[in-house]
């Protein structure tokens, strides 16, 4: 399960979250039968919300989509929709309370990588960017990904899949994405759908 938590704040630049959220569920809806990865996303979070969201769907992946700032991960709403700022230690905190199952978590935000070593004591591995990054890049880079999940992928290799597609269409601006483990992981040995081997030989004869 992917839980996307979705904010773009009142006073902050227009982003369309809604098309990334979009694009990736048309990606991974015919496939959704045989790796049963389901993506849910949820809008206008704020950290109640992102509590309680997590705490419900209990996902293994939190993808962030919106905005981050130096010294913040992500930037959430508050109680009036005003920009609520949340560090990389306090999301640290709220998934060791809320998201016991969250092994990843994707920030598809500016500065996702800021403090990542925070995050990485609640989870396993974090993807982001160490920069700025376009709304372009950051849908572009959440398609490819996911689909490469999709397909049986690892976390690492589908991240090589987002910063190719990236670099293919020079949308790398800042930086590429970069995933982050905590000692002891192996992203490459990380992956989140398993599918099933066919033994069946060329135009489906049998070997």
């Amino acid at each position: 399960m992917v839980l996307l938590l979705a904010a773009n704040p009142r006073g902050t630049e227009l982003l369309d979250l809604a098309r990334e959220v979009t694009e990736v569920q048309r990606e991974l809806a015919p496939l959704a039968a045989t790796t049963g990865l389901r993506f849910e996303a949820r809008w206008a979070v704020s950290v109640d919300d992102a509590m309680r969201h997590m705490t419900e769907i209990d996902p293994c992946i939190l993808h962030l989509s919106g905005h981050g700032r130096a010294g913040a991960t992500v930037v959430l709403e508050g109680d009036r929709g005003e920009p609520q700022p949340v560090t990389a230690r306090a999301l640290a905190m709220m998934i060791s309370a809320a998201g016991r199952h969250v092994r990843a978590v994707v920030a598809s935000t500016c500065f996702g990588l800021a403090d990542a070593e925070e995050l990485l004591t609640a989870v396993d591995c974090v993807i982001g960017f160490e920069g700025r990054v376009s709304d372009v890049a950051a849908r572009a880079f959440s398609v490819r990904f996911y689909a490469a999940l999709a397909a049986g992928r690892s976390i690492g290799n589908a991240v090589a899949h987002g910063a190719a597609t990236l670099f293919a269409r020079q949308l790398v601006g800042a930086a590429l994405p970069r995933c982050l483990t905590r000692d002891g992981v192996d992203a490459d040995a990380m992956t989140i759908v398993r599918r099933a081997r066919s033994d069946a030989g060329p135009r489906g004869q049998a070997p």
